[in-house]
């Protein structure tokens, strides 16, 4: 990919992508549902937990890339900064059927991009093993566990990780990305249930240290009514 238009500037080109989609967005390829930009736009309704997404790919390998939010301004209200919640989307290796049926095949393994993590060290992928390691934070150390390993997960110790000292962050951490390697990051916005109707505008700011790297604008249409309540009806 060339760096040209709206990223020309930058060592990171950005794809808006839809956030829910049958594409699978591996390391490997570039969004071609996606399109090049530096505009995200979404409308939901007040009280609405509403996703969208989009993929970095980066020129030259950038270490502890940041992204940042605004606060979101409207003509008649604000939604705050912490309304915005962004995370990265994991690549790592599951099931051979995974993503495409929920039939077990454990002959083989597949890369599918279904984990979504503040703190991307969390999971390391061992490409040539298709295994993945979770990290553990002990009082002496961290150590990373493979959690592709079946004596793991079956043995008489059997792994607890609800015991385990395993704790993703609870804001998205500076990020690690490899020239050729692209990256989706998915973004929830929760909308304030008195939040007036109209538009909300802010931004997404990429930085590495202090060096600016690029912004994303994000546009927020909030509707001017609640969803109402789901009606779920249980029968045998």
């Amino acid at each position: 990919v060339a760096s040209s238009g709206l990223w020309a500037a930058s060592p990171v080109v950005c794809y808006g992508v839809p956030p829910i989609s049958t594409v699978p967005r591996l390391v490997s390829t570039l969004p071609a549902d996606g399109q090049v930009t530096d505009r995200l736009r979404l409308i939901a309704a007040r009280g609405e937990f509403e996703p969208a997404s989009f993929v970095a790919f980066p020129l030259q390998d950038l270490h502890g890339l940041r992204l940042k939010t605004s606060d979101l301004q409207g003509g008649e209200g604000v939604i705050a900064a912490s309304a915005v919640d962004i995370r990265v989307v994991k690549n790592w290796y599951q099931a051979g059927t995974a993503w495409y049926s929920y039939f077990g095949d454990p002959s083989r393994r597949v890369l599918v991009p279904e984990l979504l993590l503040h703190d991307d060290s969390l999971v390391r992928v061992d490409h040539a093993t298709r295994s993945n390691f979770l990290r553990a934070d002990y009082a002496d150390g961290s150590r990373y566990l493979d959690i592709s390993d079946p004596a793991l997960l079956e043995g008489a110790e059997r792994f607890n990780y609800c015991t385990e000292p395993i704790a993703d962050s609870p804001v998205l951490l500076p990020v690690d990305l490899k020239a050729g390697e692209a990256k989706q990051f998915w973004i929830t916005v929760q909308i304030p249930e008195d939040a007036p109707s109209g538009t909300y505008v802010g931004s997404i700011s990429l930085s590495v240290g202090d060096l600016p790297v690029g912004q994303l604008t994000l546009s927020v249409h909030v509707l001017p009514f609640e969803l109402p309540d789901p009606r779920t009806y249980y029968d045998v």
